[in-house]
């Protein structure tokens, strides 16, 4: 571990609360607040150690780590890294559970997701290993062993209805709640707060964000995707300059496809940077959407000196993504959008500082960039809604049966009158045909502007605001 003088104020005092909390009767709640990239993962495992040290014989614990998406396997490598040499803690998944109990000192990780859409079921109904959670729970607990809850990314899932009757099936003796944007008005017993200063101050992540720098004379969208891309060799220059392998990664977000769009969303990206020789083919650019086929040179892109220099994506990665070398964030949104409201998670992608400080004399790798067609620029605490779980309605079948509903299909008129893209040039054909002059025939010269923001800036990127900007300008839209 870095020895960093915050992450050892902070791990003390969790350690102290959490030791204080677990000899008490009452179960307890803690909230663990740290900006994305101050390193809450191995601050915690520290904390875990720690405290089974301090305890020693007095109380035996068993942990349980829940995070969403797929992160709860990537803290459980980190953790097995760090407790490597010591082998006080054992870290297992949901399905390595012997026994039907969780044993002293190991820590089991599950998936928020999996809970949530399985729900109680996943708890109560036996497995064909003849066990179930909420009887694994029940057996540690009988066994005299104090369960502490680590809750990571709680502000997705921690207080939905469902999530807490899970909670309470697992009966902890503490919780300890982690995200860099937890929810408001919380009921708690003690919060630690990270604060972003300190993290800066020990070149952990970036001094700002700016958001469209340098945009001057840009005119089409397609000007801002190259201003992004011009950004991305520049700074490979400056890593290269400072004796480093670096390649600075290039995060390109696009929005979901809408039933109107006659091509993919991806489609008009990858033809813009082929245009620079950056293709998946030749492994420059990388794929991350959400359908199987479109996952292309994800292997070992986190790696700093990565051949992708392109990263194109919908929403996978925005929730705990770890790749430090992502340095640049380009937002496509959809044309008539009237403003760009995005996250502080998101942000974070781009965050980290590869090496875990700041380059003294290339003070352009210390800051993160963001580029996108908008003047309207406002920064929230959280916007996902994907974990939130519902309380559903069953239908009792006992009282209630099947009815027969007719279905009627009615064609919209307008559909009958619709232009298809196919339009232009059947106009110029029939023009060739009865031997018009092209420039007899008017297809309009009409001008679509879209407003855009240049020289923006992010200096306090844990807090929600409104982003200023320097100057304004205009863009018209690509064809």
């Amino acid at each position: 571990m870095k020895d960093l003088a915050y992450q050892k104020k902070y791990i003390k005092e969790l350690v102290s609360t959490s030791v204080g909390y677990i000899e008490d009767e009452d179960p307890k709640l803690i909230v663990f607040q740290a900006p994305t990239g101050a390193g809450k993962t191995i601050m915690l495992a520290e904390a875990m150690s720690r405290i089974v040290k301090e305890l020693g014989s007095q109380k035996e614990l068993a942990f349980v780590w829940i995070s969403v998406n797929a992160l709860h396997e990537q803290s459980k490598e980190k953790l097995e890294k760090h407790f490597e040499n010591e082998r006080l803690l054992d870290c297992v998944g949901i399905n390595e559970i012997q026994n039907n109990i969780i044993e002293q000192n190991q820590i089991v990780f599950v998936n928020w997701d999996s809970l949530n859409k399985e729900g109680i079921s996943l708890f109560m109904s036996d497995n064909e290993k003849d066990w179930n959670l909420s009887k694994v729970a029940e057996n540690t607990r009988d066994e005299g062993r104090s369960i502490v809850l680590i809750i990571d990314e709680s502000h997705r899932t921690a207080k939905t209805s469902k999530s807490q009757e899970i909670v309470n099936m697992i009966g902890p003796k503490l919780t300890i709640e982690v995200s860099a944007t937890p929810k408001e008005g919380v009921t708690n017993d003690h919060k630690t707060t990270v604060k972003l200063s300190e993290v800066v101050a020990e070149g952990m992540i970036k001094e700002e964000i700016q958001i469209n720098p340098g945009l001057g004379r840009v005119q089409t969208n397609e000007d801002i995707v190259r201003e992004a891309l011009k950004k991305r060799k520049e700074l490979k220059r400056l890593y290269e300059e400072a004796g480093t392998k670096i390649n600075p990664l290039l995060l390109i977000q696009i929005p979901k496809k809408k039933k109107s769009d006659v091509r993919e969303p991806e489609d008009k990206i990858i033809e813009i940077l082929s245009k620079d020789s950056i293709t998946i083919e030749n492994g420059k650019l990388g794929l991350w959407l959400a359908e199987k086929d479109k996952k292309k040179n994800l292997d070992y892109l986190e790696n700093h000196d990565s051949e992708v220099d392109v990263l194109v994506f919908k929403e996978a990665i925005v929730q705990g993504w770890d790749c430090p070398r992502a340095c640049i964030l380009l937002l496509q949104r959809e044309w008539n959008a009237e403003n760009y409201v995005f996250n502080i998670q998101t942000l974070g992608r781009i965050m980290r500082m590869p090496e875990q400080k700041h380059y003294e004399n290339y003070p352009a790798l210390n800051i993160g960039y963001v580029y996108t067609a908008s003047d309207n620029f406002e920064i929230v605490d959280d916007l996902a809604k994907d974990y939130v779980s519902k309380d559903q309605m069953v239908r009792d079948n006992t009282i209630y049966k099947d009815i027969y509903l007719p279905s009627e299909l009615v064609r919209r008129k307008r559909e009958l009158f619709r232009l298809s893209g196919e339009f232009k040039d059947c106009l110029f054909q029939a023009g060739n045909e009865l031997k018009f002059k092209e420039k007899k025939i008017n297809i309009g010269k009409i001008v679509f502007k879209k407003d855009i923001g240049f020289e923006g800036k992010i200096t306090e990127i844990d807090k929600k605001q409104a982003v200023d900007f320097q100057k304004k300008g205009a863009i018209v839209r690509d064809r």
